[in-house]
């Protein structure tokens, strides 16, 4: 048994791989042309902060439909995204992507506006001025738990 193919049958498949060949070739010409364009230009994100939340949301949906034809750490070298920088945007999205902390405790030992208010008020206060910084963050250390350490006292004051 053999496959015979209808001779136009063969012939439109050689002419549409060569269309699309010739298509590919142009699309990575133009894709170059921009590559060194962005870099003479000295555009990167690496210096770069992206303070809306949005702006930073349709990066990384564009990063995730690009990252299926270019692999993932190639394409972010390209726009100049460090790995860390993609990977925390991605895992943080859950408190938004807004420059401003929304979530205070996300790191260990990170502490609120408040706290740091609190504490330079109690610093700043006539009745515990005769205290050092250690002796105050002893003080408060029973009655609030977040303001126990006392290297956290002086980092802050």
């Amino acid at each position: 048994m053999t496959l015979t193919a209808k001779g136009d049958f063969v012939e439109d498949l050689e002419k549409r791989v060569y269309l699309l060949e010739r298509r590919t070739a142009r699309l990575r010409a133009l894709l170059r042309l921009c590559v060194v364009l962005l870099r003479l230009s000295g555009f990167s994100l690496t210096y770069r902060r992206l303070p809306k939340g949005s702006d930073k949301q349709k990066l990384l949906g564009v990063i995730d439909r690009a990252s299926r034809f270019v692999r993932l750490p190639r394409l972010l070298a390209c726009i100049g995204i460090s790995s860390s920088r993609y990977y925390d945007w991605k895992n943080s999205q859950e408190c938004g992507l807004d420059d401003v902390s929304s979530c205070p405790r996300s790191l260990p030992g990170q502490m609120t506006a408040t706290e740091r208010s609190e504490m330079q008020s109690m610093v700043q206060s006539e009745d515990y001025r005769h205290l050092s910084v250690a002796s105050i963050a002893r003080l408060v250390a029973p009655s609030n738990v977040s303001l126990r350490r006392s290297i956290l006292w002086n980092r802050t004051v």
